[in-house]
């Protein structure tokens, strides 16, 4: 987890039990937890949050939740959104994969499977932003500008 600031996770469900659930389980995990009733709700929380994670059920009373998924995405790619629910088909599971999907997480499901998978997508987001951070660094400080020599194989660097 980062050291500045708790990574801070969308809980989207229209059942309020496991709303509760999912918020007691990730706040016992130090996350700073947000959670909407209903697909519209998130849509416009995203509108003004940025979230590091989403879980979300792919079946809510208003609109689906690959239609969160989608505008989550097209708000920020970088968010890592983890699909759950008890009645979801093998072609709707695969369509949230290719829409950008972490993962898919069949109800009811293992607390401790579920807090690993959201910790390992945490680091891996961790992972890629501290490589971005290096990279960019590596563009500033390395420079080849003042390489000498005229040789085929130098001239091609």
């Amino acid at each position: 987890m980062s050291t500045e600031q708790p990574f801070h996770i969308l809980v989207v469900d229209d059942e309020l039990s496991m709303r509760d659930l999912l918020e007691f389980l990730l706040l016992r995990e130090g996350y700073r937890v947000s959670s909407a009733e209903s697909g519209r709700k998130a849509i416009a929380m995203l509108e003004k949050e940025r979230f590091d994670l989403i879980v979300c059920d792919i079946r809510l009373g208003d609109i689906t939740g690959l239609e969160v998924l989608r505008a989550a995405k097209a708000k920020d790619p970088q968010t890592i959104v983890i699909m759950i629910s008890a009645y979801v088909t093998t072609e709707v599971a695969v369509e949230a994969m290719n829409e950008g999907a972490y993962d898919y997480v069949p109800k009811p499901f293992d607390n401790e499977e579920l807090k690993a998978t959201i910790a390992k997508a945490l680091e891996l987001k961790t992972l890629e932003h501290e490589k971005e951070t290096l990279d960019g660094e590596l563009k500033r400080s390395l420079h080849f500008g003042k390489i000498v020599g005229n040789s085929p194989a130098m001239a091609h660097i």
